[in-house]
């Protein structure tokens, strides 16, 4: 749980964090929209090899046909692992909304995504509430990634058959003196 100087900080912290994640679905279909646009534009940018007769300017970028068609598939995937990003949190504002009561719930989604002006009062008690269920959740998704984190580790063990990993040319200390040098 995080703990600031003030009441106030935190609302602050947790009003930013929740728009961010009511503003996501309409981030995510902004995204979707420009899609095509944006893949037709990366062509847009390609690099034909040509002879160079300044010497001192060597160009920008590669004209490899390879590391183009690369290079716009990366981009590619990263454009889409955005909208995935936004569409995820976006599904996470859900999450917080259904441990909500439906008129609570309706007064967030009000705020939060639609902008509508609602008494300070109102989204104080809200947002306080809000505030313990986020630091839940983390603690939770935290506790799962260190248990994803350690089934991995696991996996690597057995794969490995159980050594541990030893980095090569270490010396082995003892009271301060080498006693011996891993290979």
């Amino acid at each position: 749980m995080l703990h600031f100087e003030s009441k106030q900080e935190s609302l602050n912290l947790y009003t930013y964090e929740l728009k961010q994640l009511a503003r996501s679905r309409k981030e995510a279909q902004r995204l979707i929209d420009r899609r095509s646009s944006y893949f037709a534009s990366l062509y847009d940018d390609i690099i034909y090899p040509s002879v160079k007769i300044d010497p001192l300017d060597p160009g920008n970028g590669n004209p490899d046909t390879a590391h183009q068609a690369l290079k716009i598939i990366d981009m590619k995937d990263a454009y889409d692992a955005r909208i995935f990003k936004a569409k995820a949190q976006y599904e996470t504002w859900r999450g917080y909304l259904q441990d909500f009561s439906e008129a609570d719930a309706e007064i967030l989604i009000r705020y939060f995504e639609d902008g509508d002006p609602i008494p300070i009062q109102t989204i104080d008690r809200l947002l306080t509430q809000a505030g313990e269920l986020h630091d839940s959740y983390q603690e939770a998704n935290g506790k799962a990634k260190d248990f994803e984190a350690y089934e991995e580790y696991q996996e690597q063990l057995k794969a490995t058959r159980g050594q541990a990993y030893r980095p090569k040319g270490l010396m082995v200390l003892q009271g301060g003196r080498l006693i011996g040098q891993l290979a």
